[in-house]
């Protein structure tokens, strides 16, 4: 049985973020970091956005640049194409 983190996200002075049970980087702009977590997904917003710090044994993430908006998904997976097709 897997053992769960906890998540947890700490921003200070919405120019340096850390974020805890992260699984996987999927993509990272200077704009737009998208995250997987343990229960879903996180966009993170902003501007000057860069990965300070992966760690994926420690499940963290530390970011720097300006924050303006946080958002979770519940489901990651993608859909395949029948799904799509007969949804």
């Amino acid at each position: 049985m897997e053992t769960q983190t906890q998540h947890k996200i700490t921003i200070e002075n919405r120019t340096k973020t850390q974020i805890t049970d992260v699984v996987e980087v999927k993509s990272a702009t200077e704009k737009v970091v998208v995250l997987l977590l343990s229960k879903g997904a996180m966009q993170i917003t902003g501007e000057n956005l860069h990965i300070n710090k992966l760690s994926i044994e420690e499940k963290v993430l530390l970011l720097d640049g300006t924050v303006t908006e946080l958002k979770y998904t519940e489901n990651t997976k993608t859909k395949s194409f029948f799904k799509k097709l007969f949804k």
